[in-house]
């Protein structure tokens, strides 16, 4: 038996909750590993940006030390550092840029339109695909220097309005433990 796709994807239950706050400004994460110096030029390029305002950074321990992020950001965002739930965090913002990952599957659980910005194969796979179902823009790393491409994905990105998959998906991690039951039975 496999168990693949969004009805079997496992998210925490906060991206499965029903959310109408209020969203504003730009979420930026690039993901667990090490990523200080793109994160650095690219929140040069947000910070210039006033339209994307406030900045919600999130960052890893892996990063440079926090101090020196919020020095950067100052009072135009702030920073927050190996959130244990960061559901509450993605879904205040208007907009992410993030690099794609599972990240990517959990925005486009709470509709938050995103660039997800991609390196890999598998990851530019989903990267397009996000954007298929209206859930983002497909960005390749190589384009971040590139201030009219990266422009033009925040537009476009921006213009978007996706629905929360979780209005419609039930959290996965029921459906794969009812498969794993149903495995073990059978031995």
């Amino acid at each position: 038996a496999q168990a693949i796709g969004w009805s079997y994807l496992l998210a925490r239950p906060g991206f499965y909750a029903p959310g109408a706050q209020a969203r504003s400004g730009t979420l930026v994460f690039l993901g667990g590993g090490d990523h200080s110096a793109t994160l650095s030029d690219l929140l040069g390029r947000l910070l210039r940006s006033t339209e994307r305002h406030p900045l919600r950074v999130l960052v890893s321990s892996a990063y440079l030390p926090l101090a020196h992020w919020q020095a950067l950001v100052t009072d135009r965002g702030r920073v927050h550092c190996d959130l244990p739930d960061p559901a509450p965090l993605y879904s205040s913002a208007a907009l992410a840029v993030v690099r794609c990952g599972f990240v990517s599957y959990e925005l486009a659980l709470l509709g938050v339109p995103a660039v997800h910005i991609h390196t890999s194969t598998v990851q530019a796979e989903i990267a397009h695909a996000l954007e298929r179902l209206g859930a983002g823009v497909a960005l390749p790393e190589a384009q971040l220097d590139d201030t009219a491409a990266l422009n033009n994905a925040f537009e476009r990105a921006a213009a978007l309005v996706p629905a929360p998959l979780n209005e419609r998906l039930s959290p996965g991690a029921s459906r794969v433990a009812d498969l794993l039951e149903h495995i073990y039975a059978q031995r």
